[in-house]
């Protein structure tokens, strides 16, 4: 009995939406079909900036992540802030604001949207409390017809062309603000902590926002959910992005940052398209990820170590490190399927 590795994305590409007949895989290269095009995510171009490595053992290899506290607080988190905006009522909140402009009504009011609070159990509602609040200041102070997002976690797909190569790019955005002059604002959520004195932090984050501004200049202007149904449409592809701005809720208050879209971070960003492409035209297709770099060592002791949940995969370690519950294939031989476990 063999272990062999799954490859989910690389046997089963998925159809974009709106270019009839082509198809996009995280695990592409130069042997695939002509109407499989390279797909690339937020997540998977920032997988690559962080780890080339691990960018393949998770989206080439298709090797899925074992499902922690921290991603399932997340989870509910997202859910619990996009219901809200479904949920909220103007006419109550322009109540609320005529009487008193009282930030604890406001607040109270925000929170008894959200139903069954006493159903979290890693501390979700403190997250949702902090930016709850945020809100309610921000109602408070606000032209209300500007207050709820025009886009609220809308997926967005298209297809554009780098270094003579076209890529499928994708990526579900938290929140599209619209300002009263016609100027868009992206705006992410993250329940992690942000730490303003790391120069690390801030290029992280505006390269994740860089890459969906290039997304919404580039989509199709149809709006996915998360089932991919057409909810709607926008011309992003000519707006004017001029704002992008992060929430986190996991330091002691909410960190909440705002600023003009910068052409640094865009630059950079473009950059770890190529790379990322790169990679891709010099793969063969197998388990071989020999042309996905592996972190300096310098680096291992303060990334690997403590946080890379994959290590097992990863050439620089050894096999018994591989999760229990991580998502393989077993079968008698490599060439062989197998059913999934």
């Amino acid at each position: 009995m063999v272990l062999k590795l799954r490859f989910p994305r690389n046997s089963y590409p998925i159809p974009i939406e709106e270019y009839k007949g082509y198809q996009s895989s995280y695990g592409w290269w130069p042997g695939s079909p002509t109407n499989i095009l390279p797909r690339f995510t937020k997540s998977s171009v920032g997988a690559s900036n962080f780890c080339p490595q691990q960018y393949f053992i998770k989206y080439p290899l298709g090797v899925k992540e074992p499902e922690n506290d921290n991603m399932i607080r997340g989870t509910n988190v997202h859910d619990a802030v996009e219901q809200f905006y479904h949920d909220v009522d103007l006419d109550v909140i322009d109540e609320l604001n005529g009487v008193g402009n009282d930030l604890h009504e406001m607040h109270n009011y925000f929170m008894s949207i959200i139903p069954n609070m006493d159903r979290y159990e890693l501390g979700e509602e403190e997250h949702i409390r902090k930016y709850l609040l945020a809100e309610a200041m921000r109602a408070m102070d606000c032209d209300l017809d500007l207050f709820l997002p025009v886009g609220n976690e809308i997926t967005l797909h298209g297809v554009v062309e780098i270094q003579d190569q076209k890529i499928h790019i994708t990526g579900m955005i938290d929140r599209l603000f619209v300002d009263n002059e016609g100027r868009y604002h992206v705006h992410e959520l993250k329940t992690g902590v942000f730490n303003p004195k790391k120069d690390r932090k801030w290029e992280h984050m505006r390269q994740e926002l860089a890459y969906y501004v290039f997304l919404m200049k580039h989509c199709d202007n149809k709006l996915y959910d998360r089932d991919n149904n057409v909810i709607g449409e926008l011309p992003l592809s000519d707006a004017n992005v001029a704002w992008w701005g992060w929430d986190h809720t996991g330091g002691e208050g909410i960190y909440r940052g705002k600023e003009s879209v910068r052409t640094r971070e865009m630059a950079l960003m473009l950059r770890s398209l190529e790379d990322l492409l790169r990679y891709h035209r010099n793969y063969n297709g197998d388990t071989d990820g020999i042309q996905f770099p592996l972190l300096h060592p310098n680096k291992t002791n303060f990334l690997c170590e403590p946080w890379c949940a994959l290590k097992g995969f990863c050439p620089r370690y050894d096999k018994p490190l591989m999760p229990y519950n991580a998502r393989v294939f077993k079968s008698e031989s490599l060439s062989e399927g197998g059913e999934s476990g």
